[in-house]
């Protein structure tokens, strides 16, 4: 990957490919904490019609990610390290939302938590994430 594929700390998170693909955008992002929401259409589900697990963990993912990066410097960039997700409700087509916060940040290691909801607001899984600063 050369640098101009690189996108800069000013470019929003939701204008990476891999974000518009799965069609997630930040609602907010501030303070350590962040908004995230995913529409699951059709395009998202396994074969028995729910949403896939990979795309809920990419929305956990994403949103501590947009969580952790409201404290980035000027010139840093971030790796997610470890990602663990909890599975407690099969997900049906519809909005997600996941809200997220950074629970402890380092100066150079930060670890985040999220919570991810349906359009009725039940609990469908639960997120934590290591995160270094690059």
């Amino acid at each position: 990957m050369n640098q101009e594929q690189v996108q800069d700390q000013s470019t929003p998170l939701d204008q990476g490919e891999y974000w518009k693909m799965l069609g997630m955008t930040i609602v907010q992002s501030k303070n350590g904490e962040a908004v995230v929401k995913l529409e699951a259409g059709r395009n998202l589900t396994q074969v028995f019609g729910r949403v896939h697990g990979g795309a809920v963990a990419s929305l956990a993912d994403a949103a501590i990610g947009a969580a952790h990066r409201s404290y980035l410097k000027p010139g840093e960039s971030q790796a997610t390290i470890e990602l663990k997700v909890n599975f407690l409700k099969a997900v049906n087509l519809g909005e997600l939302v996941a809200e997220a916060r950074i629970i402890h940040k380092g100066k150079k290691i930060s670890f985040g938590q999220a919570e991810i909801r349906n359009s009725e607001g039940d609990l469908v899984a639960f997120g934590v994430a290591t995160y270094m600063v690059i």
